[in-house]
């Protein structure tokens, strides 16, 4: 962590450097804040139902530079405070031995009240700079690479956090060299930091708009250090995205295992589609050959999200991800309601199901944005 406090302010201090007379220059500010409070009801086919208090409150800041004529600099960290049940999601073990920080590989525990700890967690932290031939970007940051919202194969880079409310993805220490050809083409370069992490993934992504669909051809090496149970693999891939009445996106990705020189497929195939501005539809379905391991999911999966704008200031949704073959759902309902300009209430509920049993969380969330 301290790495990225040193990085942090570093910065900082780049983003305040005085620009060119007339500019605009030093760091712009927004986030929001929330508290989540609700109900765990947990079922057993064996025992009585379990219902216990969870809740988090969260927040979070995105500073970034106002000039950004020649680059840009952004970081993204959030504070979180889970209560009750909800700890266990982010620590799974707290005590106060040496090692409890351990346990907390994407989050770094500033301090605990009692059994409850107050974590940070840098989401971005990155620098790009903006030169004629080439954006490059270093640092801690959210890559979509592929074209999924949930499913996604063929993006390494990143993934989704399937339980919070808004399917947000976590990012990764990166360096990324963006050419472009032309408006419509370009190639894109990838590669983790090798020193922050043993594993290590490097991509190369060619992409190119024909006929208002955006291609792309994606060769990915992905290096799994020692102690890691997944060998080291060669990944390559063809994504689309585009409108044909509806809007449509896929990909088709093979994964090949160099030391046993296994090939397995993943294929992803997604739509989109509204109507008259109230109505918002997505589906995609997930294919994932049964012999191949690296992957949460089973060999088919489907998400599905239908939102309902009532007026400008209340919507309700609803979304579903289902695995055939391990026959696990995960699926949430929300009503939105904007008290205020910048202040608004979700109530929602969240539920699973899975062989490891069965769940509903009752929840209400009070979010201010600023």
């Amino acid at each position: 962590m301290n790495k990225y406090l040193i990085i942090l302010t570093i910065t900082i201090l780049l983003s305040t450097a005085a620009p060119h007379a007339g500019q605009q220059s030093g760091m712009t500010f927004n986030g929001s804040m929330y508290t989540d409070l609700g109900l765990l009801h947990t079922v057993h086919s064996s025992s009585k139902d379990e219902a216990d208090f969870a809740g988090m409150s969260l927040f979070s800041l995105n500073p970034k530079n106002a000039n950004r004529t020649f680059g840009k600099v952004e970081c993204l960290f959030d504070v979180i405070v889970p209560y009750g049940r909800t700890i266990t999601r982010y620590v799974p073990e707290i005590d106060d031995s040496s090692d409890a920080d351990q346990s907390l590989p994407d989050y770094y525990k500033i301090f605990s009240f009692g059994k409850t700890p107050v974590l940070f967690d840098l989401r971005k932290l990155y620098l790009s700079v903006y030169l004629p031939f080439a954006d490059i970007t270093m640092g801690r940051q959210i890559v979509n690479f592929g074209k999924g919202f949930v499913f996604s194969p063929i993006d390494v880079f990143s993934s989704v956090e399937l339980y919070d409310i808004n399917f947000r993805r976590r990012g990764s220490d990166i360096v990324d060299i963006l050419v472009p050809f032309s408006a419509m083409a370009g190639i894109d370069l990838i590669c983790e930091m090798p020193f922050l992490d043993e594993s290590c993934s490097v991509a190369a992504k060619i992409y190119a708009t024909l006929f208002d669909f955006d291609f792309s051809a994606v060769g990915i090496f992905r290096n799994n250090d020692k102690e890691s149970d997944f060998e080291n693999e060669t990944v390559f891939g063809l994504t689309f995205k585009g409108d044909a009445a509806v809007g449509i996106y896929g990909e088709a990705v093979g994964h090949y295992i160099n030391e046993s020189k296994d090939l397995s497929f993943e294929g992803m195939l997604g739509a989109d589609y509204s109507i008259k501005d109230r109505w918002y539809f997505i589906c995609e379905y997930l294919y994932k050959q049964h012999d191949w391991t690296q992957s949460i999911w089973g060999e088919h999966n489907i998400f599905g999200s239908a939102r309902f704008r009532i007026n400008d200031i209340t919507n309700i949704s609803a979304s579903i991800i289902y695995d055939f073959e391990k026959e696990s759902t995960l699926g949430i309902a929300q009503f939105y309601y904007n008290i205020l300009q910048n202040v608004n209430t979700i109530i929602y509920l969240q539920g699973s199901e899975a062989a490891g049993g069965k769940y509903l969380l009752y929840s209400a969330r009070v979010e201010v944005k600023f």
